[in-house]
C-alpha cells in the first residue's frame, strides 16, 4: 500500500461552515489491497432508517467499483415512504486518521467525498441541479449526521 495526500475543500459532515483538510488516502498496490479496501470502507452494504431529518425515508448505502486513486464509487440511494428512488453516485475511500498525541498508533477511517470534481454522477434520473456544494465526512454508521445522504438529498434536522 501506498499514501497519497488529497487536498479537498468542502463543508464537513454537517458542519454549516466550509473548510479545507488535506486528507491522507490509501493507494493500493494490486488487485489483493484493492479489495482489502473496499472492505475495510464498506464490508457490507448499510441501510438507515429513522433519521429524524427525513423521516419515512430509508437509505441505502452500496460501494461499487474503484475509480482509480484509492477512490471507491460508492451508491445512495433514499426511498420515501411512497416508495419513490433517489440515487446518486459518490467517492469513498480509505483515510489516515492523525493521532492527536504523538506516539500513538494511527487509525484509519472510511470517508466519503461529495463533489463534481473527484466523482459525483446522479443516478436513475436524477439531475446535477438538484445537488450543490463539495462535502465530505466519515463514512460512519453511528450517527446520522456525518452521512452524505443529509448533503445529497436535501435533509435538514
Amino acid at each position: 500500500m501506498d499514501i497519497r495526500d488529497f487536498g479537498f475543500k468542502g463543508f464537513f459532515e454537517d458542519q454549516d461552515a466550509e473548510t479545507g483538510e488535506e486528507v491522507q488516502i490509501l493507494l493500493p498496490e494490486n488487485e489483493l489491497e484493492e479489495s482489502l479496501l473496499a472492505w475495510a470502507i464498506l464490508a457490507h452494504d448499510q441501510t438507515v432508517d429513522g433519521d429524524n431529518a427525513r423521516r419515512g425515508y430509508s437509505f441505502h448505502y452500496e460501494l461499487g467499483e474503484p475509480l482509480g486513486e484509492g477512490m471507491y464509487a460508492l451508491t445512495v440511494r433514499a426511498t420515501d415512504a411512497s416508495g419513490v428512488v433517489h440515487a446518486a453516485e459518490i467517492a469513498a475511500a480509505l483515510a489516515i486518521q492523525t493521532p492527536l498525541e504523538a506516539g500513538k498508533v494511527r487509525s484509519f477511517a472510511p470517508m466519503w467525498f461529495l463533489s463534481e470534481r473527484v466523482h459525483f454522477k446522479p443516478l436513475e434520473g436524477e439531475s446535477h441541479q438538484q445537488y450543490h456544494r463539495p462535502a465530505y465526512g466519515r463514512l460512519a454508521f453511528g450517527g446520522m449526521g456525518n452521512l452524505p445522504h443529509r448533503k445529497l438529498f436535501g435533509a435538514t434536522v
